[in-house]
């Protein structure tokens, strides 16, 4: 596997006869110190790019949840005003109702009968003698 490892990165082709012939393989060790230590940093960004994400997704739930309840709300709110939707169009059926027959009926007749005429009063007569 080391074979596949050293084939893939050219860096470490002159690395294979050190390691291989059992010299010291300080430097073949210390590249490897410095690609493991690579390998965490990356290992550690990815950790705190998932700390991002679950720290996103949270808001996100939490948006969505507020989100939600002001939907449900609303829903409730609208359905108890349609609940009394029956009654407020019976009051304005009624109204209508009253007010077309009202100006469908004829006015009524107004018949004027003259006053009878009051006799003038007389005048005293003076009382003869």
């Amino acid at each position: 596997m080391n074979e596949k490892i050293h084939h893939l990165n050219p860096a470490h082709r002159s690395h294979d006869s050190v390691a291989g012939a059992g010299n010291d393989g300080g430097s073949y060790m210390s590249d490897m110190s410095e690609r493991l230590a690579k390998l965490e940093g990356a290992f550690d960004g990815v950790k705190m790019s998932c700390e991002g994400l679950r720290h996103g997704q949270n808001m996100t739930m939490g948006l969505l949840g507020v989100g939600f309840a002001v939907v449900i709300f609303f829903m409730g709110y609208l359905l108890t005003r349609i609940d009394n939707l029956p009654t407020e169009f019976e009051r304005l059926n009624q109204t209508l109702s009253a007010a077309i027959t009202a100006s469908k009926q004829q006015p009524p007749q107004v018949i004027f009968i003259p006053a009878p005429t009051v006799p003038a009063p007389q005048q005293p007569t003076t009382p003869q003698k």
